[in-house]
């Protein structure tokens, strides 16, 4: 059974397990203090109680402009056994759902070059580059 909920501070020793997993390193040792601070912005996909996916967002105004609320998706990990079946997609609609409950004006991500045509899929479409990323967003009225 797949259950999709948001983060609560007991989670952070599953979602360390998950970046290891992922090969991803919390360099500035931040992630505690991101989970204690903001739970809420990490949204958890558990399948029989194993965390497989986590998706961490944070609201922001992008490019610094004052012209609304948006949510950034910041970090998406799947677990490695669990890529390429749907389960980040599933992540994606359900950032997507929830923004929109929480009155955003949309959701802004950025990705790689070959990641855009992937997005595109959930209706993100181009908003600009930055370095040797593409920024995305989707947005609704």
């Amino acid at each position: 059974m797949m259950e999709i909920r948001t983060a609560v501070p007991g989670d952070l020793a599953d979602i360390r397990i998950l970046e290891r997993r992922c090969g991803i390193q919390d360099r500035h040792g931040q992630l505690p203090a991101r989970m204690s601070e903001h739970p809420e912005q990490f949204l958890l996909m558990r399948i029989e109680g194993k965390l497989i996916g986590c998706a961490e967002g944070v609201p922001m105004i992008p490019g610094g402009k004052i012209y609304g609320q948006w949510h950034r998706i910041q970090q998406i990990m799947v677990d490695p056994s669990w890529q390429k079946l749907g389960a980040e997609g599933v992540l994606i609609k359900e950032v997507i759902e929830q923004a929109r409950r929480c009155r955003y004006e949309g959701v802004y991500l950025t990705c790689s070059p070959e990641r855009c045509p992937f997005y595109a899929e959930y209706g993100f479409v181009r908003a600009g580059e930055a370095e040797k990323e593409i920024r995305m967003r989707i947005a609704w009225q």
